[in-house]
Parts: C-alpha cells; structure tokens; sequence
C-alpha cells in the first residue's frame, strides 16, 4: 500500500480526480488481470507500468476472448474514471463507459413477448446462447 509520504505527487493526482471524469492515456501493459494506462496528465507509478487501471470488466460491453481483440499496448483511449484505488495507488478506469451499453439500446426497443431472430452462438445440455442483436446474447433454455 502507498501512502501519499511516499509519492506525494502521485497521491495528489490521485486525489483530484473526480468520478465521471474523462481521461485520456496510453495503454502501457497488458495482464491476465487487466490494463495499465500511462495517463496524459498523471505522473508516473513507482511500481506498475501506470498509475491508471482498467480491469477486464470494465473493457467493453461486447464479449471477446482476449483483451488484445479490445486494446493493444500503445493505443490511446479515453476512459472514464471510476475510482481511486487507495490500496495499489491506481487510478480505476473504464473503457466500456465511454460506449453505449448495446443491452440498454436492445431492451428500449423490444417489448416483452415480442418474437426476434438470433444466431445460435452456443449450444449447452440446459438451452441454447443466441445472439440477438450486436452485442446481445440471449438464452433459450430447453
């Protein structure tokens, strides 16, 4: 854990930031657990590869197999800032706030018992997974 006598420029930043703000960085690592972001305005952290986080959920509304198919190391993104992780000294962002949410969009315009069209993505010994719209699964169980 950081404390803001060890990194005092770090923890000030941190301590700015607001909840809702846009942030804009570079994507400097990638890990099985998450992100790290080198952000625009933000000094650097003693001991991660940025003082920004985003963690896999927080990457994008679709589902993808891994997290080179949503960012690589150098992009820029815009994310937006969530909190301030007072245990790791991070900056917790996310990238799949700045999007619409397809599942918001697809329930605004569907009613219910409305009959749609899908694409079977799985099949599983209790139903079927079926894509029924960009980004929006369904299950039909058996």
């Amino acid at each position: 854990m950081y404390g803001p006598s060890e990194n005092p420029e770090m923890w000030a930043f941190l301590e700015s930031l607001r909840c809702g703000e846009l942030l804009a960085g570079t994507v400097t690592a990638i890990e099985r657990f998450g992100v790290f972001v080198a952000l625009d305005d933000g000094p650097g952290h003693p001991e991660s590869p940025g003082v920004g986080f985003i963690t896999i959920p927080e990457l994008s509304w679709r589902r993808f197999d891994a997290v080179s198919d949503v960012v690589q190391v150098g992009q820029r993104v815009s994310c937006e800032f969530l909190q301030f992780d007072t245990w790791n000294a991070e900056a917790r962002l996310s990238l799949r706030a700045t999007g619409p949410d397809p599942f918001q969009a697809f329930a605004d315009r569907i009613a219910v018992g409305q009959q749609v069209r899908g694409q079977v993505k799985a099949l599983v010994p209790f139903g079927v997974f079926d894509q029924v719209a960009d980004g929006v699964e369904g299950f039909v169980p058996l």
